[in-house]
């Protein structure tokens, strides 16, 4: 059922005019949850061959005449007639410059010449209209030696040999291997060879997972030009309380395939994700992609549910991911060292040499948006977890040894981080986000550094106290007693500075980048007036605690 039109004075529009954003939702349909759906999985176990006999170890039933060229050099692969996706948005012609912090030397995704080691190697065949690849193998410590290359072919030829990132085990006990690789189309032979450099690594396994179809899929395929943040129900009455995102249920997440037990953490900040494979998918074709990566995350390398906490697609449309509560601290699994700090949003395709759609951008900036302000996050701000400290808004590079979120995403991050901060000044979230309270991670949290100790809980700007508290009687001429703070009447900002830089003065910043309230800054909202607070309150960004503590 579409929304109501809004007046001209709406927040959305409000919004609109002051930070020349789009608001996250333009509509809103009434969509068929989809039934859970049990994607089909088949595993190939890889052989150990010597250097120089992978050719003789693949199959002779190669998709062209031509002999496989380890070298890469055949024709470039042909399209498949069946399981055409739409086409991806356009591309910008020219690349950015390559980030030179980053070392690219071994993330090569051309492969001119297989290594001479020890290999495993091993192929399959897509069966379904989505499909999701990866690689596995046991745990052996040693994944920064890992060098994986998977190649595709059709009767058009192969294509040449590319290489994948491999992301660490995020579990004990879990499987390390590739991140998915989403391919379109039946049809499409598959060859991988891993190696460990001396060694070929043990009980290689290449799985190629078929997500189904789900009777919700061609619901997904609503016309979204011109949204952003698709067209799913909101989290909660209001639709000026949170973008709109699209649920577990509404993407066909199967219950049974979770097998991990939400934990808390803290939101210290956001690790920005891309999730690589084609950028060429329909938008009837998400539902299939997600259920396609939670079964690899969930079983394949068994951590129990997907890693990302959020994900966006091209087409603008937010996709719950991580179970347990969007608006909640949940540990992630999508960056070693940092999942129990952070949160990680990721965008279905890669981004390394394609332009991000402006739709996506616009997801993402809002979506960070809303969870900063939830959790009283700083988009200017650092935070620091075992000893490292960073920007609050990263890509996953700033934080690990890889090539993610890709160029086209990375060198747009600063221009993230302004549309995160627009978002927030504006007020387009506001009373109805309420955030839970974000609690201290529990003991049974496991640590991403054995021994490491959880960087301190940001404090969330307080959307309304007074309500959490349940105060009767509440004088809104007095934040506390005049023996304790101060008559407003009479104090203005730099009064209460004064105070706290004296109560205050022997406070010196933690060496986890923890703040004194003297010098503490938050983003905040504007606020309506209410029954306790008789003035509305005009948010502002990088606002003194003084500041708010006078106009209170």
């Amino acid at each position: 059922m579409p929304l109501t039109a809004q007046a001209a004075i709406s927040p959305r529009e409000a919004a609109r005019s002051a930070t020349g954003l789009p608001f996250a939702i333009e509509i809103e349909d009434q969509i068929p949850e989809a039934v859970p759906v049990r994607p089909e999985v088949v595993e190939v176990e890889a052989t150990v061959v010597e250097p120089g006999e992978i050719a003789a170890a693949l199959t002779e039933e190669s998709p062209t005449d031509l002999p496989p060229d380890l070298d890469g050099g055949l024709a470039p692969l042909a399209p498949s007639d069946e399981g055409t996706a739409e086409t991806a948005p356009e591309e910008s012609e020219t690349a950015p410059e390559p980030d030179p912090d980053v070392d690219l030397l071994g993330l090569l995704t051309t492969v001119v010449e297989l290594p001479e080691a020890p290999y495993a190697v091993g192929e399959g065949l897509t069966a379904g209209e989505v499909n999701v690849v990866g690689v596995t193998w046991q745990d052996e410590g040693r994944d920064e030696e890992v060098a994986v290359y998977l190649r595709t072919g059709t009767n058009g030829g192969w294509g040449a040999w590319e290489s994948y990132e491999v992301e660490p085990s995020h579990e004990p006990g879990a499987r390390s291997g590739t991140d998915p690789i989403v391919l379109l189309g039946a049809g499409i032979d598959v060859q991988v060879a891993a190696s460990y450099g001396d060694a070929a690594p043990t009980d290689v396994t290449l799985s190629v997972v078929d997500p189904l179809r789900a009777p919700a899929d061609s619901a997904a395929d609503l016309d979204v030009t011109g949204t952003a943040g698709g067209l799913a129900r909101p989290m909660s009455a209001s639709v000026t309380s949170s973008p709109v995102i699209y649920s577990r249920n509404d993407w066909g997440a199967d219950p049974a395939l979770l097998d991990w037990t939400p934990e808390h953490g803290r939101v210290g900040g956001v690790v920005v994700h891309h999730t690589a494979g084609t950028n060429g998918y329909s938008a009837s074709q998400v539902p299939a992609i997600l259920r396609g990566i939670y079964y690899y995350h969930s079983v394949t390398r068994a951590w129990g549910d997907i890693g990302y906490n959020l994900l966006a697609d091209s087409y603008g449309r937010l996709w719950e991911g991580r179970a347990g509560g969007l608006s909640q601290p949940i540990i992630g699994a999508h960056a070693t060292g940092w999942n129990s700090n952070t949160f990680g949003i990721s965008v279905l395709g890669d981004f390394t040499q394609t332009a991000l759609p402006e739709a996506a951008m616009n997801a993402l900036s809002h979506a960070i948006a809303w969870k900063f302000l939830l959790h009283g996050v700083n988009p200017d701000g650092t935070m620091a977890v075992n000893g490292a400290t960073r920007a609050t808004i990263v890509g996953h590079r700033d934080v690990g040894n890889t090539v993610c979120p890709g160029d086209r995403i990375y060198s747009r991050i600063g221009e993230l981080r302004s549309n995160v901060k627009s978002i927030i000044a504006s007020g387009i979230y506001t009373s109805s986000s309420t955030p839970t309270p974000t609690p201290s991670p529990s003991p049974s949290v496991p640590q991403d550094v054995v021994g490491a100790t959880p960087a301190p809980v940001a404090a969330p700007f307080p959307v309304n106290p007074t309500a959490a508290s349940g105060l009767q009687g509440y004088d809104p001429n007095r934040l506390m007693s005049d023996s304790v703070m101060y008559n407003p009447s009479t104090m203005n900002t730099a009064s209460v500075q004064s105070f706290l830089d004296t109560r205050g003065s022997s406070c010196v910043q933690g060496s986890d980048g923890s703040s004194c309230l003297k010098n503490a800054t938050f983003s905040t909202p504007n606020r309506a007036a209410t029954a306790y607070c008789s003035q509305p309150y005009q948010g502002q960004a990088n606002e003194s605690v003084a500041a708010i503590i006078a106009k209170s």
